[in-house]
């Protein structure tokens, strides 16, 4: 069958958050839907097996072991059917206006059509329309400008992305339970020689204290460095210096106090040519902007 569009959701031990998200997904026979269960534990599977009986036009793969929320993707991706791609995170959800969205860019092509977001917290419901994926989107709606927003959000959300331009370039998720997402955006921004940028608040966002990603430990903490610094050196070959991030997890790394995590983090900066004076230079330069606002 062909498709406009194919929904990629990785999942892990979430299921009633799951269904949430499957509820508002619109029933489109030009949508492919899409959930690699990260071998979720076996109390999971009775919730899961319902799902599949509740929504049998949903396609449910596994990733077989254990590998994060890349490799959950990854696995969606060699599914994929869609012109377009799109992912979601398993424990937020869509707007009505969603479908809408879909209907719009059905029979238009472009690399990645961006659109917005809402932030909502899951403990009560509050929600925070001026987040910072739609300053960027504002930002650049109102300047017309690609540089103000390529490279400006890593997450792979919030998105239609041209499914010829992921398998032309050969681009793929770190299979990471951490930070999987940002060097494969950062690629696909890349590559992007088309985009459009859509205002409509299509994505919910929901801020959960017991995400995976808010669950940090020194491993994690070095792995999110390591692979934003390769993200770092990607840009830097770009002759781009102005959305690098590393130095923000140093400075979080600084405040720990933990002198392991810290020599550890110095080993892998050295790793990729990361110099103490670079990162002092680049800390020097951070404080004279805030100086001079």
């Amino acid at each position: 069958m062909d498709y406009h569009y194919t929904l990629i959701i990785p999942h892990y031990n979430i299921p009633d958050l799951l269904e949430r998200l499957l509820q508002t997904i619109p029933i489109r026979d030009d949508l492919q839907i899409i959930v690699v269960d990260d071998c979720s534990p076996d109390n999971c599977n009775v919730k899961l097996n319902q799902l599949r009986l509740k929504f049998p036009n949903v396609e449910f793969y596994s990733t077989g072991t254990n590998g994060g929320g890349g490799k959950a993707r990854n696995v969606g991706l060699k599914y994929a059917k869609g012109k377009y791609i799109l992912f979601a995170d398993a424990d937020d959800y869509f707007e009505d206006n969603f479908n809408d969205l879909l209907d719009k860019y059905c029979n238009q092509i472009y690399d990645i059509v961006y659109f917005s977001a809402i932030f909502e917290t899951e403990e009560d419901n509050l929600r925070y329309y001026d987040n910072y994926i739609n300053k960027f989107i504002w930002k650049a709606l109102k300047s017309k400008a690609e540089k103000d927003l390529k490279f400006m959000f890593t997450q792979p959300w919030c998105k239609l992305i041209r499914n010829e331009l992921i398998t032309t370039h050969s681009i793929n998720f770190e299979e990471s339970s951490i930070s999987n997402d940002v060097f494969f955006s950062t690629r696909v921004d890349y590559y992007a020689k088309t985009f459009q940028i859509d205002p409509s608040q299509s994505y919910v966002w929901k801020i959960r204290k017991t995400s995976t990603s808010r669950e940090l430990n020194p491993q994690k903490i070095l792995k999110r460095l390591e692979i934003d610094l390769i993200r770092h050196n990607f840009i830097k070959s770009l002759g781009r210096h102005d959305h690098l991030n590393y130095l923000a997890m140093i400075e979080d790394i600084d405040i720990s106090k933990d002198p392991d995590l810290k020599r550890s983090a110095l080993e892998i900066c050295k790793k990729f040519n990361i110099s103490k004076k670079e990162i002092f230079i680049v800390r020097l330069k951070r404080v004279l902007r805030t100086l001079l606002k």
